[in-house]
């Protein structure tokens, strides 16, 4: 609530200002001992605020310190879970280049092998077609002289049996 301003008194907050008029000595001295008292309590404000701040400077300084202290010990930790996971990869690495090493090897051996068993095979049929061959050329060779039919004419045609009869069945390998 706003009280009007008195005019009458010199610091305009509503009440009248008084002025007090030492009556004796004695009341004049009250004054000082009050006013001395004053500034006591002021100083002591004035050295517990310097002591206040100090304080909480100290403890601004101990708690960046310590901030500081579980920074630096959050990051060696985290350097040291950065090395644990890089010497994990690098065994997963390691491993993973270990077995395509291992199924490369095994695919190469594996090939090797079919390509061997391959050529044997193709060998074996070209064998066995050159002898169908020899048998079937010895075949018209006789079937000619006991007909009397012209040779290279009946080979023509055994020769073609033979090429049918290898594209459509080759022997198998016993």
């Amino acid at each position: 609530m706003l009280v009007p301003r008195d005019t009458k008194t010199s610091w305009g907050g509503g009440f009248p200002l008084r002025t007090v008029e030492p009556e004796s000595a004695g009341s004049a001295s009250i004054y000082d001992e009050a006013a001395q008292k004053i500034a006591n309590v002021l100083r002591a404000a004035e050295e517990n605020s310097v002591e206040l701040l100090a304080s909480a400077r100290e403890d601004a300084r101990m708690i960046r310190d310590q901030a500081g202290r579980e920074a630096q010990e959050a990051r060696a930790q985290l350097a040291a879970e950065v090395a644990e996971r890089r010497s994990e990869s690098e065994l997963v690495r390691a491993e993973a280049n270990r077995y395509a090493e291992e199924q490369r090897l095994t695919a190469a051996r594996e090939a090797q092998q079919t390509q061997a068993e391959v050529e044997a095979e193709v060998r074996l049929l070209r064998e066995s077609g050159e002898e169908l061959q020899r048998y079937f050329l010895e075949a018209s060779a006789v079937i000619a002289r006991l007909l009397g039919e012209d040779k290279p004419e009946l080979e023509k045609q055994l020769l073609a049996e033979v090429r049918e009869i290898g594209h459509v069945a080759p022997p198998k390998a016993g």
